[in-house]
C-alpha cells in the first residue's frame, strides 16, 4: 500500500466559456505597486509581466481571504492590469503560484498548488480568457515557444512499483507533452512507461528542440533502488507548423489581392475582407469611433505578412524581425501601427464572423480594432488547405491611399 494517495486530472478538455464572475473588475485598479478596490488597498504581490511578453496584460496579483478580509469568494483569483493600472481580466482560481504568458501575450497557463509541493495543476486559458484544459505537471517545467504552443513535463499517474516512500522521481509516471492552444491538440514527445520517466528541463535557446532528462532503470521493481536508476540527456526536435497541404502536394497560398483580378479564388478572398471591414466598422459605430477604410498599400502589406504566417504563426516574421518591419518594404511611414493575427481551420470554422468574434473576444485585439488613433487598415487573408490566416494590420492617418 502506498502512503501517499494523488488525484490526478488526465488532460480533460472543459467546455467552460469565460471563467470570469460578475465581479465588476473596473472596481479594482493597480497603483503605488498595491492592488486597490475603493480605497481599501490588498496585501499580496503584484508581479511584473517579462518585457518580451506582448500585448495589454503588464501585472498580475492573486487575491484572496489571505491578502484582506473585505477579498469575497467570488473575487479570490488572480487579477490582470495594463500598464496604466486598469483591471484587464479576472480568473477564479486558488492557491496560483504562478502564470506563465504565450509570446504575444494572448494565451496564458495557470500553475497552482501548495506552497512547497512539486506537484502542481496547471489550466490553460484562451484568447477569450476561456479555461481549455486541465492536467497535472511537475512545478516550473513549462515552457511556450511560439504564440500558441507549449511543453510541460506530465504527470500521467502513480506507479504500481515503486518506493515505499514518496518521492517524485520514483513514485509517478512523467511524460513530456507538447500541446497546441490554437488547436486544442496535445502531442506526447516522450512518454512514461513502466521503466522510464521524462523531464522537460528547457527549450533549447532557437526554440528548435527540447532538452530532455531521462531515468531509466532495467525493472519496475528497480525504482526503490536509486544506484539502479540510471540518467541521460536526450534532445527531441519540436515538430514544426509546415505549410498546410492537399492532395499530397505543396499547397500554394492564396491571398486577397489589393486589386481586382480575374480569378474567382481572389475574388472571392477581397469579398471577404470587405466583409471583416464591415463588421469591424459596425463594432466602431456602436463605441462611437469614426469607421476604418481599407489602404491599398497597406493591403498589400497585410496579404504579405498573412501568407507568412503560414510559415511562422507569430507577430515576429519568418526571418526573426517584428511584424511592423514590413511597412519599410512597401514605403509605408505609420507613426502608429498595431498588427492582429488569427487563423482557423474546418468547413464551418472559418468564416469572417467567426473570425470577428476570436478578436472581439480578446482583450488586446478588441482594443487595436476600436482605437480611434487608427484611421486605415489592411486585410490580409492567406488560405492553405483549409487554414485560412487573418491579419488586420491598423494605422494612423499618416498614410492616406484608397482602396
Amino acid at each position: 500500500m502506498k502512503m501517499f494517495s494523488i488525484v490526478l486530472t488526465l488532460l480533460i478538455f472543459i467546455a467552460m466559456g469565460s471563467s470570469a464572475s460578475t465581479t465588476d473588475i473596473s472596481d479594482f485598479e493597480l497603483k503605488d505597486g498595491r492592488v486597490f478596490k475603493g480605497g481599501v488597498a490588498f496585501d499580496s504581490h503584484v508581479n511584473k509581466v517579462p518585457f518580451e511578453i506582448e500585448g495589454p496584460i503588464r501585472y498580475w496579483s492573486v487575491l484572496g481571504p489571505d491578502t484582506s478580509d473585505s477579498v469575497t469568494e467570488a473575487e479570490t483569483g488572480v487579477w490582470f492590469f495594463a500598464s496604466d493600472g486598469t483591471s484587464v481580466t479576472f480568473v477564479r482560481a486558488e492557491n496560483c503560484q504562478e502564470v506563465f504568458f504565450s509570446p504575444d501575450g494572448g494565451r496564458f497557463v495557470l500553475s497552482s498548488g501548495g506552497d512547497y509541493r512539486p506537484e502542481m495543476s496547471y489550466e490553460v486559458y484562451g484568447e477569450a480568457t476561456e479555461k481549455i484544459l486541465e492536467f497535472d505537471g511537475v512545478r516550473g517545467q513549462l515552457a511556450w515557444f511560439d504564440p500558441v504552443r507549449f511543453v510541460a513535463t506530465r504527470i500521467d499517474d502513480a506507479r504500481e512499483e515503486g518506493s515505499e516512500a514518496y518521492n517524485l522521481r520514483t513514485s509517478l509516471r512523467l511524460s513530456v507533452v507538447m500541446y497546441d492552444a490554437a488547436m486544442r491538440e496535445t502531442t506526447v514527445l516522450k512518454e512514461a512507461t513502466n521503466t522510464q520517466n521524462f523531464w522537460f528541463p528547457e527549450v533549447t535557446p532557437d526554440g528548435s528542440a527540447v532538452a530532455i532528462t531521462e531515468d531509466s532503470v532495467k525493472s519496475a521493481k528497480d525504482w526503490d533502488d536509486e544506484d539502479k536508476i540510471e540518467r541521460r540527456e536526450i534532445r527531441i526536435e519540436i515538430p514544426q507548423m509546415p505549410p498546410m497541404k492537399t492532395a499530397g502536394s505543396a499547397t500554394t497560398p492564396t491571398t486577397a489581392p489589393a486589386q481586382s483580378s480575374g480569378g474567382s479564388a481572389n475574388n472571392s478572398l477581397r469579398e471577404q475582407a470587405n466583409e471583416l471591414l464591415n463588421l469591424i466598422n459596425a463594432e466602431r459605430k456602436k463605441v462611437g469611433a469614426p469607421a476604418l477604410r481599407i489602404d491599398e498599400t497597406l493591403q498589400r502589406a497585410a496579404n504579405r505578412r498573412a501568407s507568412e504566417l503560414i510559415t511562422k504563426y507569430s507577430h515576429d516574421r519568418p526571418d526573426g524581425r517584428a511584424y511592423h518591419t514590413v511597412f519599410a518594404e512597401f514605403n509605408l511611414t505609420p507613426q502608429t501601427s498595431a498588427e492582429n493575427i488569427a487563423w482557423r481551420s474546418g468547413k464551418n470554422n472559418t468564416g469572417m464572423a467567426a473570425f470577428n468574434k476570436t478578436f472581439m473576444d480578446s482583450t488586446g485585439h478588441r482594443t487595436n480594432m476600436l482605437n480611434r488613433d487608427y484611421s486605415t487598415i489592411g486585410l490580409g487573408i492567406a488560405q492553405a488547405g483549409d487554414r485560412y490566416y487573418v491579419v488586420e494590420l491598423f494605422a494612423d492617418n499618416s498614410i492616406a491611399t484608397e482602396w
